[in-house]
């Protein structure tokens, strides 16, 4: 979350590991604003590196717009360089699946999900 949330200020989004519930979800993306859940679905530690499953799913006011947002965090993620963030080494970033909008899972047409892998290593 804290190598995205520069990237969100940019649109009046906000980075999260739960969704808002729906009065304040609602109000922020009528508003205009996006707001990006970030959670971790699994991964291993193997004593050295921790390497996580995580996933990205934007909502903003149009499905659009959540397309962009999500477009734009992809290439984040990808560029990355091996580096501290906030006290994490991060080791790699890596694409899992492209965007995917998937409506049986979500009947909110405007949320657009994304998979990555995340490897962190211990600070020595």
């Amino acid at each position: 979350m804290d190598l995205l949330q520069p990237h969100l200020d940019e649109v009046n989004g906000v980075a999260v590991t739960w969704l808002p519930v729906k009065d304040e979800l609602d109000a922020r993306l009528d508003a205009g604003g996006v707001v990006v859940r970030v959670h971790r679905l699994g991964g291993a530690v193997d004593g050295m590196v921790d390497t996580g499953t995580i996933q990205l799913g934007v909502l903003a006011k149009t499905r659009a717009m959540s397309w962009a947002v999500l477009g734009h965090l992809r290439d984040v993620l990808l560029e990355f360089a091996p580096g501290t963030v906030n006290g994490v080494a991060v080791a790699a970033i890596g694409e899992m699946t492209g965007p995917l909008q998937i409506p049986e899972l979500s009947p909110d047409l405007r949320l657009v999900q994304g998979l990555f892998r995340v490897s962190c290593r211990k600070i020595r």
